[in-house]
């Protein structure tokens, strides 16, 4: 039997980004779980990059000027998706089930155009197969584990 999500106080707040949702929670959790999970996502794909840079090109001197490339092109399509996937929303990210599956259905959604326009940004006629399936496989798998599991926890925090 499912649990009901306790209600979440929200108040916009209006700033140089436009408008942020910030929620209060219950149960004395973390006022602000969305600004934690951005930051673990921003984490995930900077290890991708530096790391996918660094294994192509060992020792490279501009190694973060020359992943730029493929670090902006993804956290912009995926902060991107992630937004209109409603993957932030407060309601999401306190249920597991419900984490995983919107962060899931961004992924798929976010990965491929990704994968293209970095494609496109970097002049490449060819993608090889094996970065499609690193990129969908790893990226994809870190980003269900840390949204599902700060799902969890957020989830645990919430119940006497």
């Amino acid at each position: 039997m499912r649990k009901k999500p306790i209600p979440f106080q929200c108040e916009a707040i209006r700033g140089a980004l436009g408008v942020l949702r910030v929620c209060d929670y219950a149960s004395g959790m973390n006022p602000k779980p969305q600004l934690i999970l951005v930051i673990g996502d921003v984490i995930i794909f900077m290890f991708f990059a530096f790391t996918g840079r660094e294994t192509h090109a060992p020792g490279d001197a501009n190694l973060i000027v020359n992943a730029l490339p493929t670090l902006l092109t993804f956290l912009i399509v995926w902060f991107v998706i992630a937004a209109v996937g409603r993957v932030f929303r407060s309601s999401v990210i306190a249920d597991p089930r419900s984490a995983v599956l919107h962060t899931l259905i961004a992924w798929i959604i976010a990965a491929p155009i990704a994968i293209v326009l970095r494609a496109g940004l970097l002049s490449r006629t060819a993608i090889p197969w094996q970065f499609v399936a690193v990129t969908m496989g790893l990226v994809g798998t870190l980003l269900l584990v840390w949204h599902g599991g700060l799902a969890w926890y957020l989830a645990r925090r919430q119940t006497p």
